[in-house]
């Protein structure tokens, strides 16, 4: 339904162009805009409704809702005492919060991390290792998933805390008797 919304919003969006401006009539070519326009937004009306209710019924998020989540999320400059980060300290990359859990890039631990088919091993100094199981989608609680062949990681898995802080991100030890 929502894809023909679309299809439709936009093919007479484009008619009502070329009628507009391409020396057809007009005043039936701004209706034939509206018309589209109209369309597009009860398209766009109906996607934000549907996943209103999804999310009051719990239902897990889908991968277009995934995606979605991963083009708009914010970069942050990202940093961690203690832990080099790749490429360096201060790159920017995503911060993606999934259901109030953080995650990042697997790639920011680059000097860490080890991979054994789905086996991801994270080694940070003066640590146990950690070994997280890829999952190739997302759902609620997961540690690491995969998406647009990207790997990300929840950070608490890690024994981590990020920090937003002025557009940053710091990544600390999730430590009681932690100091700087």
């Amino acid at each position: 339904m929502i894809v023909f919304l679309w299809c439709v919003g936009g093919i007479v969006t484009a008619v009502g162009l070329l009628s507009a401006f391409g020396g057809g009539e007009p005043s039936l070519g701004a209706v034939e805009i509206l018309g589209g326009a109209l369309l597009l937004g009860v398209a766009k009306l109906i996607e934000l409704l549907r996943n209103i209710y999804h999310h009051m019924l719990g239902m897990p998020l889908s991968d277009s809702q995934i995606r979605h989540i991963v083009k708009t999320s914010k970069t942050y400059e990202m940093e961690s005492p203690g832990i080099s980060l790749y490429p360096d300290h201060g790159t920017e990359d995503l911060l993606l919060v999934l259901e109030g859990e953080h995650y990042v890039r697997v790639e920011l631990f680059t000097s860490y991390v080890t991979q054994e088919e789905y086996e991801y091993r994270f080694s940070f100094p003066n640590s146990d290792s950690i070994t997280l199981e890829l999952s190739d989608r997302y759902y609620t609680g997961v540690d690491l998933f995969r998406v647009h062949k990207q790997v990300y990681v929840k950070v608490a898995a890690l024994h981590l805390v990020s920090i937003l802080n002025k557009g940053r991100v710091i990544l600390k030890p999730d430590l009681p008797d932690y100091k700087e």
